[in-house]
């Protein structure tokens, strides 16, 4: 009870839950419960186990579901170098000019790509993702990379989403949450979605250092003492 006699319970899901969980501990006489779904009470800066499950839950599909992001992923990361080296000709550069991003960092790109399959996964579009993948078993990588992007077109993934130029501008916007919540995890809780190393789903390029110096250009912070998850 608080004083006025009236019982308050706090409900949240993902971070709200946490969040939930962390005012019914820190002000017991003001909650008297906390209803905390999903919620991330456990920070881990090096979250490769969000990668692992996007392993875990395609392979229900069968293995040649995995098999074909895994496919895609090896191609688009040597394309990934053919473009950091200064090679124009490339299935990245395409792509980042189909979308109206030509000048979109590689690593970034890769971030995104990457997340086509890990939000598929994680929002229940599994079997969608994977009937859609289907189509192009056995055919080569071109084909099986493009067919990702066209998942996520259909998705409404896009790559100017993740462009870190976006995330530091400091230009209020009322409408989204992408820079508030980047501070967060970049400072507080981590959770930054690397590549598992026991079932790689991403690129290798998109590493826990990846996620440190993305936070590092958007917010000019030195990453040394961040984020705080301990």
């Amino acid at each position: 009870m608080n004083k006025n006699n009236v019982e308050v319970v706090v409900v949240g899901g993902s971070y709200p839950g946490a969040m939930s969980a962390w005012f019914r501990s820190r002000y017991p006489h003001i909650a008297a419960a906390s209803w905390a779904s999903s919620a991330v009470v456990q920070p881990i800066v090096d979250f490769q186990q969000y990668d692992k499950q996007s392993y875990t839950s395609t392979v229900k599909s069968g293995k040649w579901c995995p098999d074909l992001i895994q496919q895609a992923m090896k191609y688009v990361t040597s394309e990934a170098k053919k473009r950091d080296s200064g090679d124009s000709d490339n299935f990245i550069s395409k792509q980042c000019g189909l979308a109206g991003v030509p000048d979109l960092r590689t690593d970034d790109w890769l971030s995104y790509f990457a997340d086509i399959v890990a939000g598929a996964v994680q929002y229940g579009g599994r079997t969608d993702l994977c009937n859609y993948m289907k189509e192009v078993e056995g055919q080569d990588d071109i084909a099986v990379a493009q067919r990702i992007v066209d998942y996520g077109n259909k998705s409404g993934d896009s790559p100017t989403d993740y462009d870190r130029n976006v995330t530091a501008s400091t230009t209020i916007d009322v409408n989204s949450s992408g820079r508030p919540w980047s501070f967060q995890y970049c400072t507080e809780y981590g959770w930054f979605q690397s590549m598992s190393e026991e079932s790689p789903m991403r690129s290798p390029i998109v590493d826990a250092e990846y996620f440190s110096q993305q936070c590092a250009d958007a917010f000019g912070i030195d990453m040394s003492s961040f984020p705080r998850a301990n």
